[in-house]
C-alpha cells in the first residue's frame, strides 16, 4: 500500500559535513513553523518527508516554495522497497493520465537491496509500456516518472517544484536591513534570507506616523518577505530630527548626509540586539549616491559588515528577480520614501572629511539619538500560514 506525500529535496546542505545534520534539523524546524501542526517531517537519507492529514492544497505548495533551503519538492507516493511495491505505486500515480512517450528515472540511496537502478528503470518501464503502450524516450518524454529507494522506502513522483533553494534561514545569523520601499532593498531581503540569514527591517519614513507609512506600503512590504523570513523585526524610523537639522542648509552633500545618518542610526539599533552585519539594496552606481566614494562615505563609522547583495548586478537583472520573487508591485505602486524629499541632484564624488565637518556643525548625531528614541517596533510573524504583525512596547520585548 502507498501513502500520499510530499518529497521535498535540498542542495547545499548536503555538502555541510559534519554540521549536515545542525541544517537539517533547522530546515525541519522552519517547514513545521510554516506549515503547522498538521504536518510531519521526518528525515530519510538526504531527502526530507512530509506527511499530512488532510487533502493538500495550492496554498501549502506556495508556502513550500518560499522555505529557504528548499530545493524542490514533489507530490509523491511512499511504498515499500520492493519492486513489486515500487511497480504498484508507479501504476497508482500515474492513473488517469495520458501520453505517448515517458522516462524513468531511478535512483538508489541505499546500495545493499537486491536489485540495481537498472532494475528498479526496466522493471517499471516494462510496466507502464505493458499498461500504456507507451514507448519510452529519454531525450523529450511527453512524461518523466521519478523512482528513489532509500533503506526503508520508495518514493514515485511525477513533478518536480522548485523551492527557494539554499540554506535555512538562521543558520547564517541575524541582518538588519535597510528597507527602503523599493525592489532594491526587497530583492537583496530575499538574496540573504535564502543565504541563511534572519531578517530584520529598518525603515525612514516621512510621515507624521509610522501608521501612515505602513498602510501606505512598509506593511504590505515587510509581511511579504516575512512570508520567505519567517518572522521579523520592523523597526519604523522618523526622518523629521533629520530633516530638521538639514532643512536650512540646502547642500548638495544631504544625500551623502543622510545615508551616513541612516549607517548610524542602523548601525546603534544593530547593537542593542546583537545583529552581526547590516545589509542595503545597493548597486554600483546606479544611482548618485551609488558610487564608491559616496558609500565609503556613509559607512565609514559603522562599526559592523554591511552586507551588499546586489553590489554588481543591473537595473533589469534586479527586475526579473523582484518578478520571480512576487515583488515587481514595487514598480507600479509609487511610495514617497525619504530620498524623493531630499536634494535631486547630488554629488557623486563625497569624500569622509567633508560629510564629517557637515555632520558636526549641523549636530546631526543629536539626530540619531533622537531617531533611536522616537523608533517604533512591530514584530512580523508567519506561522502555520497565519500573518500577524505586532506592536513591541520595547526593544527588549519579544526580540527572540
Amino acid at each position: 500500500m502507498a501513502d500520499n506525500i510530499i518529497l521535498v529535496h535540498h542542495s547545499e546542505i548536503v555538502l555541510k559535513g559534519r554540521k549536515r545534520r545542525y541544517f537539517e534539523k533547522l530546515l525541519i524546524h522552519n517547514m513545521s513553523y510554516v506549515l503547522g501542526k498538521k504536518y510531519r517531517i521526518s528525515a530519510d537519507e538526504n531527502r526530507l518527508v512530509v506527511d499530512y492529514q488532510d487533502l493538500i492544497t495550492d496554498e501549502t505548495y506556495e508556502r513550500l516554495a518560499r522555505i529557504a533551503g528548499v530545493s524542490s519538492f514533489s507530490p509523491a507516493l511512499r511504498c515499500d522497497p520492493s519492486l513489486d511495491s515500487i511497480r504498484e505505486a508507479s501504476l497508482k500515480i500515474l492513473e488517469g493520465s495520458t501520453f505517448s512517450t515517458f522516462a524513468v528515472d531511478a535512483k538508489r540511496a541505499y546500495k545493499n537491496h537486491p536489485y540495481t537502478s537498472q532494475d528498479v528503470k526496466k522493471y517499471v518501464s516494462e510496466a507502464i509500456i505493458s499498461t500504456y503502450h507507451a514507448r519510452p524516450d529519454y531525450r523529450s518524454p511527453e512524461l518523466r516518472l521519478y523512482v528513489e529507494v532509500t533503506k526503508e522506502h520508495g518514493y514515485v513522483y511525477r513533478d518536480k517544484r522548485r523551492g527557494l533553494g539554499g540554506l535555512p534561514v538562521g543558520s547564517s545569523g541575524r541582518v538588519l536591513m535597510l528597507l527602503s520601499g523599493g525592489i532594491d532593498s526587497a530583492v537583496s531581503s530575499i538574496m540573504l534570507i535564502r543565504r541563511g540569514c534572519r531578517l530584520d527591517y529598518l525603515h525612514f519614513h516621512p510621515y507624521r506616523d509610522a501608521d501612515e507609512a505602513l498602510k501606505a506600503r512598509i506593511g504590505m512590504l515587510a509581511s511579504q518577505l516575512t512570508t520567505y523570513g519567517l518572522r521579523s523585526h520592523l523597526f519604523m524610523a522618523p526622518f523629521t530630527p533629520f530633516y530638521r537639522r538639514i532643512l536650512s542648509e540646502g547642500s548638495k552633500l544631504e544625500v551623502p548626509l543622510f545615508r551616513r545618518y541612516m549607517f548610524e542610526v542602523a548601525d546603534r539599533l544593530a547593537g542593542q540586539y546583537s545583529a552581526r552585519a547590516l545589509a542595503t539594496g545597493d548597486s554600483l552606481a546606479q544611482v548618485a549616491s551609488q558610487t564608491l566614494s559616496n558609500l565609503a562615505a556613509a559607512e565609514h563609522t559603522v562599526s559592523r559588515p554591511v552586507l551588499r547583495p546586489l553590489i554588481g548586478f543591473s537595473k533589469e537583472e534586479i527586475t526579473r528577480m523582484a518578478e520571480t520573487w512576487g515583488l515587481s508591485w514595487l514598480t507600479r505602486k509609487e511610495y514617497k520614501d525619504c530620498c524623493s524629499i531630499l536634494g535631486r541632484h547630488p554629488v557623486t564624488s563625497s569624500s569622509f572629511e567633508k560629510v564629517d565637518d557637515m555632520w558636526r556643525r549641523l549636530g546631526i548625531g543629536d539626530a540619531v539619538a533622537e531617531t533611536l528614541e522616537e523608533l517604533e517596533i512591530y514584530k512580523v510573524t508567519y506561522r502555520a500560514g497565519i500573518m500577524k504583525m505586532d506592536r513591541l512596547t520595547t526593544l527588549q520585548q519579544n526580540m527572540g
